[in-house]
């Protein structure tokens, strides 16, 4: 038989049965398909396994492997021909490579790449093989090395920092979170401004209309109170003219590229709201289904075959004259152009069926793809656009015009499929199409000039930091939901909403005929009400600043998407491996061996400074010697036990574990205050009906005066730690 190595097990089933219903490919099966199930060998976890003078790399099987690995050696054994058909990508030609070394294959073993997981892809994949792409494998070993020495070298240093081992730094992952921190350092530093905007109401013979104040093309605004109420009095007494001219133009909206990998978890998240993990998953089940192309891309572009399929669909659903075919670049950094965009499979299937492997979640990504690639070969959506612009009469008194807008669609063109609900309002249409060009005499109604205060810049939620990482340049589409996984799982990033802050505002309105001034008060909130932003906590700035503070390069925007560009340049072969590693490693180390000895330095002083005798004071109790923290006029000093991180209260010599409290106030130990430790050494603290609250490793519970436990409701820990004085 003729062997057939692939990454997922989910999908090994459907290529195998594929591949021997293919005639064509009699002569060569018949075949059979086993997956590897990702890496089968791995850099070792307690070792930097990478030689920083020579750049060599220690891989060694994995060992969660072993069962896996054992059945490939086998198969090879009985196999009279073998095919690598790991991913599409620097990843799967790296575990190609891995494979042939691992199972002593020969070094011209065919290599099979397919980008959809379709009989004629397949079949073109065998009777075309391609070798490994050695370019690809050292672009990939390169990222692999620089992962693991700034993680290794740098991490470290964070578990002396901060007391923990559970902290890691990475190339991509620091960077991103630098992106978070400073806007959250922005959004501390603003302070709201007061501003007022100015509304006009006005009408003609058939209706009211809703305009806005404008200093040329921009909106304009007036900074206090005071000169917004001035202008407002003088159009009270002042009996002016006010002429409308509208303007009519068609436009039209050309439709979006097919999905990338970012832009999929963009969009999935504004529809559906899917988490970028979980789209990754679906699309994953989907590829491996067949129904979709490789989901790890940032390409836009399509095959011609695909694209003949598509266009063709359009003319037998629709008519000929909504096709359009088209072809689309990205404008992302770094981007790679190897794969085409994410698209289905066949374009004629516009959903797919549920079954006990596809669910609803399935399907409606899969209809978004569909939209998406269907819609990006359809003619533009044509738009009428009304801009009505109103202007006293006869000199202007005002530096200002006010100007109102409506945009009415008037043929759907790619909206019939991408978004079928959103149809021409006829009824609008018609009054639009007769509304007379020349200018007009209006009458005021009403002007109102809002107040409003500057926000502050919003943070990111999860789409919207895929598409600043893209913009970027960090990381690769593959990463991304990645390195959102990771920033939550260490404590560097919650999911919360943006600093929230009330301010009152005023709105002063002119009423005319009669006229009269009024004015009102509204309470703002500033911030927002969305809580799925992700917001740094306590413990990523501190991070963030102490890594900035001793490799700012790591952090840096530019320089990181700057190594992106180093590793496409190996993957085109125009630069060594060696010669990136060099330079980036000649920057990089002396900055981590100067802050490897800073914190030396600082453990010698620490060692140095004078410590009491007890024999001058017997009652004194003893200092533990290995502090990590220290609040002297409390008697309490934060140390390592062999149970983990505790408080210890020297007179009374009572600990107190550490790990629950600062999960639950969101803290580090460098942020405990001296009110935590306080409420710490206060525990278990009496109620009235003998009772008491304690804390244990799943947060605060109430202990009877019978001694049983029982457990306290989350939502009331922060009130207690609030009422405690």
């Amino acid at each position: 038989m003729a062997l057939v190595i692939v990454e997922s097990a989910s999908k090994a089933k459907t290529i195998q049965k594929y591949l021997n219903a293919a005639p064509e490919l009699n002569n060569i099966g018949p075949f059979k398909v086993i997956a590897s199930l990702g890496h089968v060998v791995d850099l070792p976890l307690k070792e930097l396994a990478v030689d920083t003078k020579t750049w060599a790399v220690t891989y060694q099987p994995m060992k969660a492997k072993e069962k896996t690995i054992k059945a490939l050696k086998d198969a090879v054994k009985q196999a009279k021909r073998v095919f690598l058909a790991s991913d599409p990508d620097r990843e799967g030609e790296s575990i190609a490579r891995h494979l042939q070394t691992l199972l002593k294959l020969p070094q011209n073993t065919p290599r099979l790449s397919f980008h959809e997981i379709t009989p004629k892809a397949l079949v073109q994949a065998v009777l075309k093989p391609s070798s490994i792409d050695e370019k690809l494998v050292a672009a990939q070993e390169t990222r692999r090395i620089l992962d693991r020495v700034v993680g290794y070298e740098l991490s470290p240093l964070l578990w002396k920092r901060f007391a923990t081992s559970s902290l890691s730094a990475g190339r991509v992952q620091s960077a991103a979170l630098k992106l978070l921190v400073d806007i959250a350092l922005k959004q501390e530093a603003h302070v709201p401004e007061p501003f007022w905007t100015m509304n006009g109401t006005f009408a003609n013979s058939k209706e009211q209309f809703e305009t806005r104040a404008f200093n040329g093309d921009s909106l304009a605004t007036w900074q206090d109170e005071a000169s917004a109420r001035a202008l407002l009095q003088r159009m009270s007494i002042k009996k002016t003219a006010w002429h409308a001219t509208y303007e009519k133009k068609t436009a039209t909206k050309s439709p979006p590229a097919p999905f990338t990998t970012s832009s999929l978890q963009q969009e999935a998240y504004a529809r559906y709201s899917f988490p970028a993990k979980r789209t990754m998953q679906l699309a994953q089940a989907l590829y491996e289904a067949g129904h979709i192309t490789y989901m790890r891309t940032d390409s836009l572009s399509i095959s011609s075959d695909a694209q003949s399929q598509i266009v063709a669909y359009i003319k037998d659903e629709f008519g000929d004259e909504w096709q359009m075919p088209r072809t689309y670049k990205t404008r992302a950094q770094n981007a790679q152009e190897a794969h085409e965009a994410i698209r289905p499979t066949d374009a004629r299937v516009n959903q797919v069926p549920i079954s006990d492997t596809i669910t609803s979640a399935h399907a409606k990504l899969y209809k978004l793809i569909w939209q998406r690639a269907v819609a990006s070969q359809m003619v533009p959506a044509t738009y009428l656009n009304i801009t009505v612009n109103v202007i006293p009469s006869p000199s202007p008194f005002l530096k200002t015009h006010f100007k109102g807008t409506h945009s009415l669609l008037t043929f759907q063109g790619y909206l019939r499929v991408y978004a079928p609900d959103q149809k021409p309002d006829k009824a609008a249409l018609a009054k639009w199409d007769t509304a007379q060009t020349a200018p007009i005499l209006v009458t005021p109604v009403s002007f109102k000039a809002e107040g409003d205060v500057t926000r502050p810049p919003s943070q990111y939620n999860e789409p919207q930091l895929v598409k600043a990482l893209e913009k970027h340049g960090i990381g690769r589409p593959s990463t991304f939901a990645t390195i959102i996984d990771k920033l939550l799982a260490k404590n560097y990033v919650v999911k919360g909403a943006n600093p929230q802050v009330t301010r009152e505002v005023s709105h002063i309105t002119l009423t005319l005929n009669p006229n009269n001034i009024s004015q009102e008060s509204e309470a703002i909130l500033v911030g927002g009400k969305e809580t799925d932003r992700m917001v740094p906590t306590s413990l990523g700035k501190r991070v963030t600043e102490y890594l900035n503070s001793i490799t700012p390069d790591m952090l840096d925007i530019k320089f990181t998407a700057s190594m992106e560009e180093d590793l496409d340049r190996i993957a085109r072969g125009d630069v060594k491996e060696k010669t990136v590693l060099n330079a980036f490693y000649k920057d990089f180390h002396p900055d981590v061996e100067k802050a490897q000895a800073e914190a030396k330095a600082i453990a010698q002083e620490n060692k140095k400074k004078p410590k009491k005798d007890k024999k001058d004071n017997p009652d004194m109790p003893s200092k533990p010697t290995k502090a990590l923290r220290e609040f002297d006029k409390l008697d309490a000093y934060v140390v390592q036990t062999k149970y983990g991180l505790a408080l210890l209260h020297v007179p009374t010599k009572k600990f107190v574990s550490l790990p629950s409290f600062i999960a639950w106030r969101n803290t580090t130990i460098q942020d405990l205050s001296v009110k935590d430790v306080k409420f710490l050494l206060a525990l278990p603290l009496a109620r009235p009906d003998g009772s008491s609250i304690a804390l244990g490793r799943y947060g605060l519970y109430i202990k009877d005066a019978n001694g049983k436990n029982q457990r306290l409701p989350k939502f009331e820990w922060d009130a207690i730690y609030e009422d405690f004085a």
